[in-house]
């Protein structure tokens, strides 16, 4: 089985927090229980942009922590990206909501694991909900 992991969850390895402490000893876990673990090329380039890394950094951690980097993006989950965050501004419009809180990478982290993943692990699975069909596991602390 294929997870796909939210930027959240490496971050918060990255802070050392105790959540982030707890997802890494989750991962492993998963991992040694035969389970892929995976981040989408959004993941990747936000990871990029974390305090104090870069893309080699990540690209080490990626390869110490053996999570594969996917940068396939079937246009069945461009098309899901795009439905999903147009219904999302439309009813931020309708509700009078103003300017829109969520933005696009969140759309497209969800996308790529409807159609790529099994589930996707994330500690925000409310940024998620215009994938009703989007499994989402939240890891424990």
């Amino acid at each position: 089985m294929i997870f796909s992991l939210d930027t959240n969850i490496i971050a918060g390895i990255w802070s050392g927090t105790s959540e982030g402490r707890a997802d890494r000893l989750s991962l492993q876990t998963m991992q040694k229980s035969g389970q892929e673990l995976m981040v989408c090329g959004v993941v990747y380039a936000e990871l990029a942009a974390y305090p104090g890394m870069d893309r080699g950094a990540v690209d080490a951690f990626l390869k110490a922590t053996a999570i594969t980097l996917d940068l396939q993006m079937p246009e069945a989950a461009w098309q899901a990206a795009a439905d999903a965050h147009h219904a999302y501004q439309l009813r931020r419009r309708r509700s009078g909501g103003g300017t829109a809180k969520r933005v696009l990478p969140d759309f497209l982290i969800g996308a790529h694991a409807l159609h790529r993943a099994a589930a996707l692990m994330t500690r925000n699975p409310g940024d998620f909900k215009d994938f009703p069909a989007l499994v989402l596991v939240e890891p424990t602390s």
